[in-house]
């Protein structure tokens, strides 16, 4: 349902703009009021298990009681009244099944972007890599804090109410890099820096105050991971053609969801080698500096703007020529 939910919100995001500095302002309102209302949601779930007094177990099952609760109904909301109706923009073949036709428009999408617009086919391969070097720590960050740094449940629970308000600020950040430079400028530079900091976690975690001295790498952390998704979805819009945006939607949400096991995969191999566990964060951190090279493939913002029109005109031709074509034959008949 979640999944769902967030297709349908990311097709959406093509016809708010069609320019990237109003888009990103957008985008980032988006990621500011999700990151608050993550921090909102925290708040009430460490404040009713410390009323009941509830273990770990229980506090997990309350958090998914009260996300599910909560979110349905502003899901039936949203979907029912402020989400405008949209035409069917394809046909399925008649004798085929709605998986196979899926399946096969997305190969016909992904054979097209990797004939005709050669940028978005490197930005797919790098948030392959970039998405979930940023979305891993939020996955790690528990562990890290329970075995390496002893956190009791209330210290961690801090550290995620942290977390979640700088990637509020870092999504602004992330806003006015996409508006004074451009939105592939500001994703190379969040990855960038969050490699590089991943060091100062190796350091400062060592020493005796590397408990006190966390919360401000988690600070600056938190600020390369809002600032990231606001760039990579900026870009990510901009790109899409108006008549694709459910299917690249689509491939986007699988992309960067392909390899989202894999940094959590490392960090368990190297802590079960005995390699210290914020060690392991800045090791995770690579895929982030091997995303901001494959972004640097896409070519310069100009480039990438002029490969996206020549891909949507050419679609808007062929959209042009099938609905003539439609149209002919409808008269013959």
């Amino acid at each position: 349902m979640y999944f769902l939910h967030s297709l349908i919100s990311l097709a959406y995001y093509p016809s708010l703009s069609s320019g990237p500095k109003l888009v990103a302002k957008f985008i980032s309102s988006f990621e500011i009021a999700k990151f608050v209302m993550n921090t909102l949601f925290l708040s009430c779930l460490i404040f009713i298990a410390r009323v009941f007094h509830a273990d770990d177990i229980t506090s997990a099952f309350i958090g998914q009681l009260l996300a599910v609760t909560v979110s349905l109904p502003f899901m039936h909301f949203s979907w029912r009244d402020y989400l405008p109706n949209s035409p069917q923009l394809n046909q399925k073949p008649s004798g085929e099944w709605y998986l196979i036709a899926g399946l096969n428009k997305i190969r016909q999408t992904c054979n097209e972007i990797k004939r005709v617009n050669e940028p978005m086919k490197w930005f797919f391969i790098a948030i392959a890599f970039g998405n979930p070097s940023q979305t891993s720590f939020v996955l790690i960050l528990p562990t890290f804090t329970k075995v390496f740094l002893n956190m009791s449940t209330g210290e961690s629970a801090l550290v995620l109410l942290i977390f979640n308000l700088s990637t509020a600020l870092g999504a602004r950040c992330g806003s006015l890099l996409c508006c004074k430079k451009d939105p592939i400028f500001g994703s190379k530079m969040f990855l960038i820096f969050a490699f590089f900091t991943s060091f100062l976690c190796v350091l400062i975690t060592e020493g005796p105050y590397g408990k006190s001295i966390f919360f401000s790498y988690l600070i600056i952390c938190g600020i390369c991971v809002g600032g990231y998704f606001t760039c990579e979805s900026t870009l990510m819009t901009v790109l899409t053609p108006r008549d694709q945006e459910a299917e690249i939607m689509g491939i986007y949400i699988f992309v960067i969801r392909m390899l989202l096991w894999f940094p959590s995969l490392i960090f368990t191999g190297l802590n079960e080698n005995g390699v210290g566990l914020n060690k392991a964060i800045a090791v995770i951190q690579c895929n982030a500096l091997l995303a901001a090279f494959l972004l640097s493939k896409m070519g310069a913002y100009d480039e990438v703007m002029a490969a996206s029109i020549t891909h949507k005109s050419q679609r808007n031709t062929c959209r042009i020529n099938l609905e003539i074509s439609t149209a002919s034959d409808s008269e013959l008949l």
